[in-house]
């Protein structure tokens, strides 16, 4: 839902999915500030999305599979403002991707409560450096 969440706040959103009826749920909601990709996910295009549009970004969500890996190719996509957001960060197959951003200089704000969609509590972690975009 952080597609939908970002275009109703009028950011411009670029979104790299990989569940086509996701997809088909998302463009018949989102407005002309989002694009979506659609990408194999067990495609190389599917984690390394941000460095192949050579774009940078104030805000990467990275919500979707190989999070880890998703993490580790597109950090490098970010503005010098831009920060991470990874949702559920509190799962212990993440903590590579975690520590790969604070080995790079990141610091970490880990947002803890019970989702909308399943009811359970989880965790969704910001990274950010000095002078970011959220101003924190």
């Amino acid at each position: 839902n952080a597609t939908l969440w970002f275009a109703k706040i009028e950011c411009k959103v670029t979104s790299a999915e990989d569940d086509n009826m996701w997809m088909d749920i998302l463009s018949q909601r989102i407005s002309e500030n989002t694009v979506i990709y659609h990408e194999d996910v067990d495609s190389s295009d599917y984690v390394n999305k941000p460095v192949l549009l050579k774009e940078k970004f104030d805000v990467i969500v990275v919500d979707g599979r190989r999070r880890v890996e998703c993490i580790q190719n597109s950090y490098d996509s970010l503005t010098d403002r831009g920060v991470l957001i990874l949702d559920n960060s509190d799962r212990s197959s993440y903590d590579v991707g975690r520590n790969f951003l604070r080995n790079a200089g990141f610091r970490e704000i880990q947002l803890s409560g019970i989702p909308p969609i399943i009811p359970m509590k989880t965790s969704t972690s910001i990274f950010y450096r000095k002078g970011n975009c959220l101003g924190i």
